[in-house]
C-alpha cells in the first residue's frame, strides 16, 4: 500500500457520506476538515496544511470575498487619493453582488469571468468592466502576499479591452480663435496656461502666485484642485511624484499672468494666491461653459477671492 503523502493525514468516510481528513497542528492537536468527495477532503487538507506551514490561521479560509474586498478597501484609504479611493469604493461596490457571498478560498477564474460576462450584457461599459478586473486584481495580489490565498485566480481571466479612444486636440486655427475671442474674458489667462505650459485641469486651477515668476518666466506645479465626496473642491498633492514640476512660461502666458494679476484688487492679491485666495474657505460650485465636467467655485480659482478646503488633516 502506497505510504499517503505529506498533509494528506487520515482521510476516511463518516457514516454521514461525507468524508473527513485530519490535520495534525503545530500544537499537537489535530485540525477535522469535512468534504463531500475525498478529492475534495484532500486538497482542503493540502490547503490547509500549506496555511498552517506559512503561520496563517486556518480561519482565513472561510473569508467570504465581499468582507475581504471590504477590508481590503480601508486598508488602502490610507494609501491612496481620495478620489482614487472613490474609484476603488465603486469598482468594489459592483462586485459585490455577484462574488461577496463566495469563500475568499474558493474563489476562482471561471467565476469571475461569468462575472464580467454578466456585467457586461447588463450594460456595464468594457471600460468599467476593465478598471473593475484592475481593482479586483489588486486587491487579490494583496491577499496573495498576505497569505490569504495560494493564488490569484484574476490572472486567468480575459478582462474586455476596450476601444481606445484617439486623443483629439484644437488645431493652431482653433487655438488662435479661441485665444482671440477670449482676449478680454477673465477665463482669458487660464486658456493660455492650458494650451502654452501643459498642465492638466487641476494643475492649472490651483496656481497660486507664490508659485509663479513672472521675471525669471518659471512656474511651479506644486499642488492640484479636485472635488472630493462629500468634501467639494480641496487643493491635494499633484497626481504623481514627478508631477512636481518647474515649466518654463512662454511670452504670451506671462503678459497674461501679468495683465491678470493687475486687474486684482492690490488686496486680494497680497494674500499669495493667483487669484488672492484665502486657505481654508469652501465655495459653491457653478461649471463654467468650456470645462466639461470639471466644477469650479462660484468666481472659480482663478478670480476667487475664496478657496476650497485643504486635503488631509
Amino acid at each position: 500500500m502506497a505510504r499517503r503523502g505529506r498533509g494528506e493525514g487520515a482521510v476516511y468516510r463518516r457514516r454521514d457520506g461525507r468524508w473527513e481528513a485530519q490535520l495534525r497542528l503545530p500544537d499537537g492537536q489535530r485540525k477535522s476538515i469535512y468534504a463531500r468527495s475525498r478529492r475534495r477532503a484532500v486538497t482542503k487538507l493540502g490547503d490547509a496544511a500549506w496555511r498552517v506551514d506559512h503561520g496563517l490561521s486556518l480561519q482565513a479560509a472561510k473569508r467570504r470575498v465581499g468582507d475581504y474586498l471590504e477590508y481590503w478597501l480601508e486598508v488602502t484609504r490610507r494609501r491612496v487619493r481620495p478620489t482614487t479611493y472613490e474609484a476603488y469604493e465603486l469598482n468594489v461596490r459592483r462586485l459585490q453582488p455577484d462574488l461577496g457571498s463566495l469563500q475568499l478560498a474558493r474563489l476562482d477564474a471561471a467565476v469571475i469571468q461569468a462575472t464580467y460576462d454578466r456585467l457586461l450584457q447588463a450594460g456595464l461599459s468594457p471600460r468599467s468592466v476593465e478598471q473593475m478586473h484592475a481593482v479586483l486584481h489588486r486587491a487579490l495580489r494583496q491577499g496573495l502576499h498576505w497569505g490569504l490565498i495560494a493564488t490569484n485566480p484574476t490572472e486567468l481571466v480575459a478582462p474586455p479591452r476596450p476601444r481606445k479612444r484617439e486623443m483629439t486636440a484644437l488645431t493652431t486655427a482653433q487655438l488662435q480663435r479661441l485665444l482671440i475671442t477670449t482676449r478680454r474674458e477673465r477665463w482669458y489667462p487660464l486658456w493660455v496656461i492650458l494650451s502654452t505650459a501643459g498642465l492638466r485641469i487641476g494643475e492649472a486651477l490651483a496656481l497660486g502666485w507664490e508659485s509663479v515668476s513672472l521675471e525669471t518666466r518659471r512656474l511651479a506645479v506644486v499642488r492640484s484642485l479636485q472635488r472630493q465626496r462629500g468634501v467639494g473642491l480641496v487643493f491635494a498633492e499633484p497626481k504623481t511624484a514627478r508631477s512636481r514640476r518647474s515649466i518654463y512660461l512662454s511670452v504670451l502666458a506671462c503678459q497674461a499672468l501679468s495683465e491678470h494679476r493687475q486687474r486684482q484688487q492690490p488686496p486680494a492679491a497680497s494674500r499669495g494666491g493667483l487669484a488672492g485666495l484665502r486657505p481654508g474657505v469652501r465655495e459653491s460650485t457653478r461649471r463654467p461653459a468650456g470645462l466639461g465636467q470639471c466644477d469650479l467655485g462660484s468666481q472659480s480659482c482663478f478670480a476667487s477671492r475664496r478657496t476650497p478646503a485643504r486635503a488631509g488633516p
